[in-house]
């Protein structure tokens, strides 16, 4: 039977007459207060919807009748405040979806659901607790808590469940990470959200997770918007891992241990506003997020990332008061070349700063796009690539995104970049690199413009051509033996003793 969207259905129909109906549909009801208690009578009732009924308050006793009953929906109910006892008997019930409702603790029977495999409580925000012997649901493969701002623990018994069920906990009130076993669900965990967590039960879950799992490989950890002061040290011992999201959190420093994370490509930091330092890590991090955090200083021997092709420092100021994006650093035009050569088929950066670098041979200062014919004899081995940068600021607090479009380069190619946090920025520059492809041909203009640019402004806009004997090459290592001596090398016409992104000398 299918009344869903029934708007003037203020109680459901005598069901006396219908006792063979396996499904019924009742969700979108909104003026529905109560069930008949006819109910009862449906023993093959297999599907009851009630999702979004805003007005039902309540069920009647008969409705512990309905043992047949696998799937039973009630999320945004937004008056059912409590469910019956009665629900322990419907002993075939499979899933329960009770997410966005209002209830503030589930009845103990609902231990007694032996069959039941999936539990949806997300967004119950009045749900301070689980019920106690919530470790007997065998069978359960799935649990979301997702943003049950009230619920601090689990039961004592959670780990009588097993470590098959999935556990969904982002956003609670969770204190003690005593239950990381259980978040192993498609090798990923997420705590993203949990705001109390303390890291010394992080720290002591990640090491008996060691010990006991020997045989699991977290792969992937959220840990954003968990405001930590620290990371354990033991984060090391996720030997496997290789997406690590730490933005958003409170640390100041992070465990020197992290370089030990040998698998470790992608690393998110943005909006930790008090990281002053970042340590060395692993020379296999190839994606580095770490926008916004305005206190980072000091970059711990950053020649070890040899594999990183893409990172951004959007909004650290303090990067370049220390002078750390120098090309002997970060933005190494060596670097770039190596990546090129390799199987890299674009690099890209982001950092603070308000200059293209002097040595790009195409360069509008006072404008946003630019234009240039490829030479006659450009188009061979020698050419790496193209190097494109533009310097661009947000104008408003509201989402940003950048598109640079490329015509004549192989393809149209697009780079957006999203400022999620919606903050303000100064200036910062955008720069990236594209290999050079094959079927370009000499004589071809190249033309660089920004398109659908959403709350940014690109002031200025350069282009460079990089060649494997290309001269700002023998100029930096030139610099570098004046350096090594202690000596002031002259600036060239091809190149500066700096070639900082962040800022040019």
């Amino acid at each position: 039977m299918d009344l869903h969207g029934s708007s003037r259905l203020t109680e459901c129909p005598d069901f006396t007459t219908t006792p063979h109906l396996e499904r019924l549909y009742l969700s979108f009801c909104e003026s529905l207060r109560g069930i008949h208690p006819s109910i009862g009578v449906l023993r093959k009732l297999t599907i009851l919807d009630l999702r979004s009924c805003i007005k039902l308050t309540s069920f009647p006793k008969s409705f512990g009748h309905l043992t047949s009953l696998k799937w039973l929906v009630l999320s945004s109910c937004l008056k059912l405040t409590s469910l019956p006892d009665c629900f322990g008997n419907m002993k075939c019930l499979e899933e329960l979806d009770l997410t966005d409702s209002v209830v503030a603790e589930l009845p103990a029977s609902i231990v007694h659901l032996t069959a039941l495999t999936s539990l949806r409580l997300s967004a119950c925000k009045n749900l301070r607790r689980l019920p106690k012997g919530i470790g007997a649901l065998k069978d359960l493969k799935t649990l979301f808590l997702t943003d049950c701002v009230k619920l601090d623990k689990l039961p004592e018994d959670f780990d009588d469940m097993g470590s098959s069920v999935q556990l969904y906990v982002q956003r609670t009130a969770i204190r003690k990470v005593t239950f990381l076993d259980y978040l192993n669900y498609g090798e990923s965990v997420e705590l993203r959200g949990c705001r109390h967590i303390k890291p010394d039960s992080f720290g002591s879950s990640i090491r008996r997770y060691s010990f006991c799992s020997p045989g699991k490989n977290i792969t992937a950890l959220f840990l954003n918007g968990c405001h930590l002061r620290w990371i354990p040290q033991d984060i090391c011992l996720l030997h496997s891992l290789w997406y690590l999201n730490l933005g958003l959190n409170d640390f100041e420093y992070l465990p020197a241990s992290m370089v030990q994370l040998s698998e470790l490509s992608t690393l998110f930091l943005y909006g930790c506003d008090r990281l002053q330092q970042l340590p060395e890590l692993s020379s296999s991090l190839s994606y580095l997020v770490a926008d916004n955090c305005k206190s980072l200083r000091t970059i711990c021997n950053p020649l070890v990332y040899t594999a990183i092709n893409r990172f951004s420092f959007l909004n650290c100021s303090q990067l370049v008061e220390s002078n750390l994006l120098s090309e002997r650093l970060i933005l190494n035009p060596f670097r770039v070349s190596n990546l090129l050569i390799s199987s890299f088929k674009y690099w890209k950066c982001i950092t603070p700063g308000c200059e293209i670098p002097k040595w790009f041979s195409h360069q509008n200062r006072m404008g946003s796009s630019i234009s240039f014919q490829l030479p006659l004899d450009c188009c061979n081995d020698n050419l790496l690539g193209l190097l494109v940068c533009f310097v661009f600021e947000a104008t408003d607090r509201g989402p940003q995104q950048s598109r640079m479009e490329i015509k004549g380069w192989s393809q149209e190619c697009y780079f957006i970049h999203g400022n999620i946090r919606g903050q303000r920025t100064g200036d910062n520059v955008f720069l990236f690199a594209l290999k050079y492809d094959a079927s370009l041909t000499n004589g071809r203009e190249i033309k660089i413009q920004p398109k659908n640019l959403v709350n940014i402004k690109v002031k200025k806009c350069g282009a460079h051509l990089l060649y494997k004997d290309d001269p700002i090459f023998s100029c930096l290592k030139s610099n570098d033996r004046g350096r090594n001596n202690n000596k002031k090398i002259p600036s060239s016409s091809n190149c500066d003793e700096d070639f900082s992104i962040g800022q040019v000398i």
